[in-house]
């Protein structure tokens, strides 16, 4: 635990949130399409944790669950009344939690997208490149 850096540590934390988050929609009207969103976003955390994935995606993630929040967003008066269920401000505040995490891990990935593996001994691309020459 001594190696573990501050996104590896974050993007755990995110990934069981959402695991216990997926666990907790299981009763709901519409738990398949929550438990799909929760299991995909811990899904995109723990693959953070692991340097397994880029920042492009990561702010796609972050795009699309931006819309679909601005998309359940359901005015000043609902908000004002708290965390209740009037006109999808649950759903609301899930997107939001969702999104804020992407863009949290989005900010703080190093990792950027390429277009190329990595040239390692025994790899295909290695074999196609002395095939090629």
């Amino acid at each position: 635990f001594t190696n573990i850096s501050f996104k590896q540590l974050t993007a755990f934390v995110f990934g069981m949130c959402f695991v216990v988050l997926a666990a907790l929609q299981y009763q709901g009207p519409d738990a398949t399409i929550w438990i799909a969103l929760f299991l995909a976003s811990a899904v995109i955390s723990f693959a953070t944790a692991l340097e397994r994935i880029n920042r492009v995606t990561l702010w796609m993630a972050f795009i699309a669950c931006a819309v679909a929040a601005y998309y359940f967003y359901p005015g000043e008066t609902a908000l004002l009344q708290g965390i209740t269920i009037v006109n999808g401000t649950l759903r609301f505040w899930a997107l939001a939690f969702v999104s804020s995490a992407m863009l949290l891990l989005a900010i703080i990935s190093k990792r950027n997208a390429s277009l190329h593996p990595p040239h390692l001994p025994g790899h295909v691309t290695t074999k196609i490149k002395k095939w090629a020459n």
